[in-house]
């Protein structure tokens, strides 16, 4: 071979000039994937997704087929392709796998919904959109998706929170993001004013992994002292248990509760009692 040959194929090889049979190696697999996919036996299918996850990013084919396998009839073949989609794609993943995956937060089982969720947390704030405008239908799951992406969710969970139609979901959501959900307290302490004593007593819950940052919370606590459902107090006392000495406020209302045997039922007695001491560094 002339050096001006050798000169032209190695040129050639690094431009992608020269077939290298790579494409074709890459389509085999493919096929080899998808006829696996096809299988009449639910584990060669789980393992026709590890195949086919790798060129999700690239092929839409290998995603098409992804995305197909969340309504397999097998519930481990379901969670295991939103594993595989969420994992492997993570922020990069187009519109229509977002989309398939939001339909997949509706599935009846469990297990599949708690994969859907993670793969969620691997998509990231790209999500949101799509997560905020399925609150009225998937509710609590796609709550707890927003709240598994995390602080960048926190708005859309707020903005849920001030509709009376997703102010439930939106309350269970902040409740498991924690923490780093204290800067939807102004939000909760508004929705303590729905007349539903049973949301009241959720937004009081999604209080109490805030801890001491609930503290801009305790006029608004002690009032919920003085509800008539006793689901609603007992949260409330909770609540400011859990925020300590910055509820110093709080402290004889609760010294009082906790001596009203007329009243007052032995464990909400008690609960104030304990709530009292824990303020006061006991």
């Amino acid at each position: 071979m002339s050096a001006s040959w050798c000169a032209w194929f190695l040129a050639a090889a690094l431009l992608g000039a020269v077939p290298s049979g790579a494409d074709d190696t890459a389509t085999a697999d493919l096929q080899t994937c998808l006829r696996q996919l096809r299988s009449a036996d639910r584990f060669e299918r789980e393992r026709a997704l590890a195949c086919l996850a790798p060129m999700a990013r690239e092929d839409a084919r290998a995603r098409r087929a992804m995305v197909g396998a969340l309504k397999d009839r097998y519930p481990e073949v379901r969670a295991s392709a939103a594993s595989w989609l969420g994992g492997e794609l993570g922020p990069d993943a187009p519109n229509e796998v977002v989309t398939a995956l939001v339909d997949a937060l509706g599935d009846d089982e469990g297990r599949v919904y708690e994969h859907v969720v993670w793969a969620f947390g691997k998509i990231g704030p790209g999500a949101i959109p799509a997560l905020e405008a399925a609150l009225p239908t998937h509710n609590i799951a796609a709550a707890w998706a927003l709240a598994e992406i995390g602080k960048p969710a926190l708005p859309a969970l707020i903005r849920a929170l001030k509709n009376p139609k997703t102010r439930g979901p939106a309350a269970g959501g902040i409740r498991t993001m924690g923490r780093k959900a204290a800067p939807a307290v102004p939000a909760l302490i508004e929705a303590l004013g729905d007349p539903d004593p049973g949301m009241r007593a959720l937004i009081l819950s999604a209080m109490r992994p805030l801890g001491r940052q609930a503290a801009p919370a305790v006029p608004a606590l002690i009032v919920a002292l003085d509800d008539r459902n006793h689901l609603v107090r007992d949260e409330a006392i909770v609540v400011l248990e859990a925020i300590g000495p910055d509820a110093a406020a709080a402290v004889p209302k609760l010294w009082a509760m906790s001596r009203d045997t007329q009243h007052l039922d032995y464990q909400t007695r008690m609960n104030a009692a304990r709530a009292v001491k824990k303020i006061q560094g006991q």
